[in-house]
């Protein structure tokens, strides 16, 4: 089969990773190739929707994979069910990659390494091996996760096919992995900063790309900017701030916590606050402080970031998306149980500790300079980037 004829395989799990996967997918699609994907717990879905080509792990079941079929079974009793993956798949990725562990490592140890680590102890390499002679692929796609994707590049990078790593996030918070410069033949960041480190790091300068994320392209679309100017003409007149809450098991009163806080400061700095619960919170009218209004999460954030004017956050990825929306952030104390992360080291956010929530707070916070913000590529063009990436990496 000719290059031209084989495809691009895109492997990524669900949630973000795979609306990156989606988006570079149908930007290679314009292009004229073809693309087949290996969708991984929730990204069936995406990509079903998507209309791209897509398998799982139950597709590449053998008949001789007896032990396999088995370890799934017992691995997968008692999960919930998902609307978005079906129990024949979730037994045949336990399955598949438990089975790799126990070969690799035999039953007493495979067992501690998913008592201790879960699920990031499986590298499903049978699984990837069998994808990879099956779809005959021009070139790898994956995202940044560890197990398959991770797995999906180390073989790539071992079998001589051209591959490509997107980022979604910042690499700066993961460098124990991505930092190792035979990760990946070549590596998409969001940032410049992230560009430097990976460089300082060991990686070669050309292997290195500054795309942005391409699942951040639909924030310049028309249809949210018409959107959130219906939303502006709702609220009322003056500088908006939206708060963008999230969820954490140790800090449960989190989000109502910190709106009741910023609702007096804003209201006092003449403005108005906009909260914004996290999809998996679940508020009620009581929680909420008097005056505010909230952003329902059956609307898009994307319109609602083009309706306000800042956004106050700790680690919510809508404070990198009102970034690259031009919009200033001010970064809240981190919910307990969250791992350090911080949009003010990197220059994208002014610091508003919890004792500093006051107008002046709020004042002094604005006009703190963010010199990270001019480092950040404009949104729109990502999967256009991390496409010429993979092109490029073909034609070597």
């Amino acid at each position: 089969m000719s290059a031209a004829a084989r495809p691009l395989l895109v492997v990524t799990y669900g949630g973000g990773h795979a609306f990156i996967g989606q988006a570079v997918a149908e930007e290679w699609k314009r292009r004229g190739g073809q693309v087949v994907a290996l969708a991984l717990t929730t990204a069936r879905r995406v990509y079903d929707e998507a209309g791209i080509e897509n398998i799982g792990f139950r597709d590449l079941l053998t008949p001789s994979d007896l032990k396999a079929r088995e370890f799934g079974r017992k691995l997968a009793e008692g999960l919930p069910a998902h609307p978005d993956v079906c129990h024949e798949e979730s037994e045949a990725y336990l399955g598949l990659s438990y089975a790799d562990l126990v070969a690799e490592h035999g039953e007493a140890e495979a067992e501690q390494l998913l008592t201790t680590q879960g699920r990031r102890a499986f590298r499903p390499v049978t699984a990837i091996r069998r994808c990879l002679e099956r779809i005959n692929p021009v070139a790898v796609l994956a995202t940044n996760s560890p197990r398959a994707e991770q797995t999906a590049l180390a073989i790539a990078q071992e079998q001589g096919l051209p591959n490509v790593c997107a980022v979604d996030l910042f690499a700066r918070y993961d460098l124990d992995r991505l930092g190792q410069p035979d990760y990946a033949q070549n590596i998409c960041v969001i940032t410049e900063g992230d560009r430097q480190l990976l460089a300082q790091s060991g990686w070669g300068p050309s292997r290195i790309h500054v795309t942005g994320n391409p699942s951040f392209d639909r924030l310049v679309s028309e249809k949210f900017a018409v959107q959130g100017a219906a939303i502006r003409r709702r609220l009322p007149p003056g500088r908006i701030i939206l708060f963008a809450s999230q969820p954490t098991a140790a800090d449960p009163g989190y989000g109502p916590r910190m709106a009741h806080a910023l609702a007096p400061a804003v209201h006092n700095w003449g403005g108005h606050l906009v909260v914004r619960p996290h999809p998996n919170e679940l508020w009620s009218l009581d929680d909420l402080p008097v005056g505010v209004t909230v952003s329902p999460t059956t609307e898009p954030v994307e319109a609602w970031l083009h309706a306000v004017d800042y956004v106050a956050t700790a680690t919510s990825t809508v404070g990198l998306q009102a970034a690259l929306l031009g919009r200033g952030i001010l970064e809240l104390e981190i919910p307990a149980g969250m791992d350090h992360f911080s949009y003010a080291e990197m220059g994208l956010a002014a610091s508003l500790p919890a004792d500093a929530i006051t107008e002046t707070g709020i004042r002094n916070a604005l006009a703190t300079p963010c010199p990270g913000l001019s480092q950040l590529p404009k949104p729109g063009q990502g999967a256009a980037r991390v496409a010429d990436v993979i092109a490029q990496a073909i034609a070597r």
